[in-house]
């Protein structure tokens, strides 16, 4: 593990990326020291076990989880992006409006998401999405008495 945070790990991580072998590149893409330009790149990549590594890595910033979400499908990785720390408020408004509504409540759960889209939330359709939205301490209180 330690040998992974020097610039010799870091290379074998990078050389992990680039490999055929989806699983060489799912390993670099979970390892929280593998340089976040690879990321990025793995972000894109074409098997989605590797795009759902990357969106489970907590080194991935905003911007990568951001390249991540735009016009990402797959419902897990979509979970995973709204419930990440560090998904910028911009990409959990634009989750919000997601037709799942599993989706829609892990962006209700994330403290990051913007006051304005916990308001919206607040009126979902689906139960499980207001219940993730009174259970965010960053919910306004005008959106929670319109839940009553």
């Amino acid at each position: 593990k330690v040998f992974l945070q020097t610039e010799d790990g870091k290379k074998i991580l990078c050389d992990l990326a680039k490999s055929n072998d989806r699983a060489m590149r799912e390993i670099a893409a979970e390892n929280p020291n593998t340089p976040k330009t690879v990321l990025k790149r793995l972000a894109t990549d074409k098997d989605k076990g590797v795009r759902l590594a990357v969106a489970k890595n907590l080194s991935a910033d905003s911007s990568i989880l951001a390249i991540l979400a735009e016009g990402e499908d797959w419902w897990r990785i979509l979970y995973e992006i709204a419930i990440h720390s560090n998904t910028s408020k911009n990409t959990l408004a634009k989750l919000a409006e997601h037709k799942d509504a599993g989706v829609r409540s892990m962006v209700a759960s994330n403290p990051n998401a913007f006051k304005t889209t916990l308001t919206k939330l607040a009126t979902d359709s689906f139960l499980i999405v207001r219940n993730e939205v009174v259970k965010n301490p960053n919910t306004p209180d005008k959106a929670r008495r319109k839940m009553k």
